[in-house]
């Protein structure tokens, strides 16, 4: 005799006066059941349209991200209002004009007979932010970041501006120089502190914030040469000895001139050997600046009155040290060795 009940089976019974009844069904069929149930109500669900974007205030020409964040929806359609559609779930699109664009996205359900619908209004421009004076104002926040706040006179300072809702910006650098920009960069004639100000606006509405910059001239301090080659190129002695007691070693100076005229020369060293370095000249009390565009130092062995100099070495440059603060400037080549200290005040 077979078992009354099964394990894995649904028993339904049923009393009608003096009868008995039981249903067995299996769990397959009501699993398999409850899947053919939720599959066709699934293509009659009612979609939920849902369209975001990244920025409803934006120039022209400027791209927007729009992204469907739709639920239960098959095929959707984007109208961006500008007589453009899509239908990709995440598109970016810039309009070509200024003014206010009534967006719309249509989401369907698989069948296709359910639609909703979900929309926004993008300003592009002047527009939407009211230029005009009209009811569409957004007030703006003025924010920007400098590249430095501590730098030095002539070095360019970027000012990145991360206003919101702005539509136009005024600058004020302090020093009587201004921009309206909206990525600025400002280069300072002279060492001071300065305040920097932006005025970023919307129509009518508009906000302001400023940031004290501070700059500092470059002045030099000290030249050190830290070696040079034994020989000339030529493999020969520096001096030639016409006269065996005088010695063939050189008589170095320096000198620095810079692309505007400039001109410093330090004071012979006579005799310079390899014992003798690093040897240094100061010069922290001349007030030489190094504020120019580009720079040409140059090794020079002073031949007296055997001929004329000698250029041993020479460089180029337009970095004469790191922005900011005082420190050092090495120039190297070969075995030459070259290091120019500074202050900056």
């Amino acid at each position: 005799m077979g078992r009354l009940f099964e394990a894995n089976d649904l028993y339904f019974f049923r009393f009608v006066r003096n009868s008995f009844t039981m249903f067995r069904v299996s769990y397959l069929a009501v699993a398999a059941l409850s899947i053919l149930l939720i599959s066709c109500d699934k293509e009659n669900f009612e979609p939920i349209a849902c369209l975001d974007v990244d920025n409803i205030y934006p120039a022209v020409g400027e791209l927007v991200t729009f992204t469907d964040c739709s639920e239960e929806a098959y095929r959707i359609e984007i109208d961006f209002g500008d007589g453009t559609l899509s239908r990709s779930e995440i598109i970016e699109h810039s309009y070509a004009e200024e003014g206010e664009y009534a967006v719309e996205l249509k989401a369907w359900n698989k069948n296709g007979k359910k639609r909703s619908a979900s929309r926004l209004t993008i300003y592009v421009g002047g527009s939407g932010g009211g230029t005009g004076g009209g009811g569409n104002e957004v007030e703006p926040w003025a924010c920007f970041t400098p590249s430095d706040t501590a730098s030095e006179v002539g070095v360019e300072i970027d000012f990145f501006n991360c206003s919101l809702n702005g539509t136009s910006y005024l600058w004020d650098f302090g020093d009587g120089d201004s921009s309206t920009a909206a990525l600025p960069s400002h280069a300072f004639t002279a060492s001071g502190t300065y305040m920097v100000s932006l005025t970023t606006r919307n129509g009518s509405l508009s906000d302001d914030t400023s940031m004290t910059i501070i700059l500092g001239q470059r002045f030099l301090t000290t030249i050190t040469l830290n070696s040079f080659p034994a020989t000339d190129p030529n493999g020969e002695d520096w001096d030639p000895q016409f006269v065996p007691i005088f010695p063939s070693d050189p008589d170095i100076m320096i000198a620095i001139e810079s692309g505007g005229g400039a001109l410093l020369e330090t004071d012979i060293a006579d005799n310079i050997t390899a014992g003798d370095l690093p040897f240094t000249w100061d010069h922290s009390t001349d007030n030489f600046s190094l504020e120019t565009d580009s720079w040409t130092v140059t090794v020079i062995d002073d031949e007296g009155f055997q001929g004329p100099p000698t250029t041993m070495t020479e460089w180029t440059t337009t970095d004469l040290g790191s922005d900011g603060s005082s420190g050092e400037i090495v120039l190297s080549s070969g075995s030459y060795n070259l290091v120019i200290g500074y202050i900056v005040q």
